[in-house]
């Protein structure tokens, strides 16, 4: 049982949604918010709309003793955990990176008077995929999110691997050899340039122009350019597999998600680039859960379990349980 009662506020903070919701010591859930995140490019001090945003949300859902605001970003960010050194998704009116090289976590704690954690969105999705697939007492656990992009997230040993300095695997920009495509980071033939929802949407534009992008997979997932693109998504996985030689790899993200997603041309792509016979031929692949607020709650997971609030097996239960409730 946990000494402590109360909430943790979870943020997950993309190019396009700002959600924020709240997780109970108890397993409860609270429901999430959702709006446009363009409001943190806009504001003229970007910290202080994002706690005025958390502020509304307490006020709204009337929730007492916040215990702490667990802040999930795509992007790189030091290994205190305090600054974010690059996060290109949220920009203002002058195309300016409104959040680069700034310390969230002092300047959010200043504004709201709680702890505030921060991580990268990965970490934190791969938090919530480690706790619903009861994962968290294996030794190796590799994540890949294809999405707008491709993140990955790695937990070993008990903790989510940072590198020297907060920012180790970056694998939507590990390079592609003779890549000649330019990436949104700057540099030339990313992971991502190949293998990404951006780069889905440019196939699609050049193969199948009359196709709405949401029915390709359905409509052309057995043609040439598609059957590329997943060899390509394959690549950077069997990458973290010959590298990690894992208990486990979870595959995620909207891309994986689409309907007619050929999941197991993936899975064969993934397993003829792994090193044979081994870890290829024991090689265990699972599918994200995909859940809208998959971030939110895996934010609060994250700090519930970073700062040892709460671990018990009944609160697992609980919460699994409140989860599947708001997604039904």
């Amino acid at each position: 049982m946990s000494m402590y009662t109360g909430h943790v506020i979870g943020i997950d903070i993309g190019g396009t949604h700002f959600r924020i919701g709240a997780v109970g010591v108890d397993g409860t859930v609270q429901k999430a918010d959702v709006i446009p995140s363009s409001f943190i490019g806009s504001a003229a001090r970007p910290l202080e709309a994002i706690a005025d945003a958390v502020k509304a949300y307490v006020r709204k859902t009337g929730i007492a003793n916040s215990l702490c605001v667990s802040v999930g970003l795509p992007a790189t960010v030091d290994r205190q955990r305090k600054m974010v050194y690059s996060v290109p998704n949220i920009i203002g009116p002058d195309s300016r990176h409104v959040l680069d090289n700034l310390n969230i976590v002092d300047g959010l704690e200043q504004y709201l008077d709680i702890p505030v954690l921060l991580n990268k969105d990965v970490n934190n999705l791969l938090a919530y995929d480690m706790f619903m697939q009861d994962l968290y007492d294996k030794e190796i656990v590799v994540a890949c999110y294809i999405g707008t992009g491709f993140g990955g997230a790695i937990y070993i040993y008990g903790q989510f691997l940072m590198g020297k300095h907060g920012v180790a695997n970056e694998i939507g920009h590990i390079p592609y050899y003779k890549g000649k495509e330019f990436c949104t980071c700057g540099k030339r033939a990313c992971t991502e340039c190949y293998a990404s929802g951006r780069a889905l949407k440019q196939l699609q534009e050049k193969y199948f122009p009359e196709t709405f992008i949401g029915d390709v997979f359905l409509k052309h997932g057995a043609e040439a350019p598609l059957l590329e693109f997943v060899e390509a998504c394959a690549l950077p996985i069997a990458t973290q597999a010959n590298i990690m030689d894992p208990d486990y790899i979870i595959i995620g993200g909207g891309v994986v998600d689409m309907p007619g997603f050929p999941k197991e041309e993936l899975l064969r792509q993934v397993k003829a680039h792994t090193r044979h016979p081994l870890p290829a031929d024991d090689l265990t692949l699972i599918f994200s859960e995909q859940r809208r607020n998959m971030g939110v709650v895996g934010a609060a997971i994250y700090a519930l379990t970073e700062r040892g609030i709460q671990t018990s097996e009944s609160f697992a239960r609980e919460l699994k349980l409140n989860i599947d409730k708001q997604e039904t």
